[in-house]
């Protein structure tokens, strides 16, 4: 992979996740001015409250200055460590790719609540009491991670997953 790939590769996936959000935030911001009985501005106003521009800060933050170093330590992993032939322990039982996904997404869940739990001890909670900080919650409240916080979640929840024997593109598909 060159370069050129790799920050098509970044921008590619940070429109997806643009994508993605818009897809959620939309509707739920919609049916809020649905049900705001005509006060359409007051509703705008709460939603862009001051939190939010936090929430929007650290999400553009993490799309750009997280996102290429993120992208480019995956790329060195696959590079360096992965093998063409490199398989996990649970790859050797012949399920076909869909259901090794839908076990990672399972599997993920479960490590995913634990690692919050874990999240909430006095050695991960400096980084992670912003995701909590919100005075103002609204769709946009999940984009609100501390950079520190979404590196523990990656190396915490993928190597789970791999040390459960998922090989590595199922986990990262999780």
């Amino acid at each position: 992979m060159n370069l050129v790939q790799l920050i098509s590769d970044v921008a590619s996936r940070a429109l997806d996740q643009a994508h993605s959000i818009a897809l959620v935030a939309l509707p739920l911001l919609f049916v809020t001015l649905i049900g705001s009985s005509g006060k359409f501005f007051s509703v705008l106003r709460q939603t862009y409250a001051a939190s939010t521009r936090v929430n929007v800060f650290t999400y553009l933050f993490d799309l750009v200055v997280m996102s290429a170093p993120f992208s480019l330590l995956s790329w060195w992993v696959v590079d360096r460590l992965a093998k063409p032939d490199a398989t996990g322990a649970l790859e050797g039982l012949g399920l076909p790719a869909w259901a090794l996904i839908g076990l990672a997404l399972w599997a993920g869940d479960g490590v995913s609540y634990f690692r919050h739990r874990l999240e909430h001890s006095k050695w991960l909670w400096p980084s992670h009491a912003m995701h909590h900080s919100d005075e103002s919650m609204n769709c946009l409240t999940i984009l609100r991670f501390h950079p520190i916080n979404r590196v523990t979640t990656i190396a915490i929840d993928l190597g789970a997953l791999l040390l459960m024997g998922f090989p590595f593109w199922a986990a990262a598909a999780s």
